[in-house]
């Protein structure tokens, strides 16, 4: 038998948005995806959006929004923050009129294992009422360790 291969993806977590959140226009928003679909080691806050990684290593975060409501012609902006700084980020730029649009972003990161933090957050230029849709694959926020 041999040993030492493989290993677990862990700590990880996944997690959507289950009521439509309101966004305000021209301001960063973190996104709050309340309900988790797993979450191996209680890292992830559903109240805050925040995932606290306490095992040092590198993440691969993924993150997506489903943008609904008229927008006129603006920036939408997707990012995962890692402390107070902009990590991975995506940006694409919405049509008049369109409804219904989502953007993802992806990447990996470094955490300390003690006082990293990573959230989503969004910013819009696209006119009042712009929210990021519920439901599961909408609006998700997941992250994994890689390993090593």
């Amino acid at each position: 038998t041999q040993t030492g291969f493989g290993g677990v993806n862990t700590p990880a977590f996944s997690a959507y948005v289950s009521s439509a959140q309101s966004l305000g226009n021209n301001v960063n928003t973190t996104i709050i995806c309340d309900t988790e679909l797993f979450d191996t080691n209680n890292m992830y806050d559903t109240s805050t959006g925040v995932f606290t990684p306490t095992v040092a290593g590198k993440y691969f975060l993924y993150a997506k929004i489903f943008y609904s409501g008229a927008q006129n012609e603006g920036i939408a902006d997707i990012y995962l923050q890692r402390n107070t700084t902009q990590g991975v980020s995506a940006f694409r730029l919405r049509p008049s009129g369109t409804s219904g649009q989502a953007i993802q972003v992806s990447g990996y990161s470094l955490a300390n294992g003690s006082t990293d933090t990573f959230s989503l957050q969004t910013y819009h230029a696209a006119g009042s009422g712009i929210t990021a849709e519920s439901g599961d694959g909408k609006t998700i926020f997941s992250a994994f360790k890689i390993i090593e």
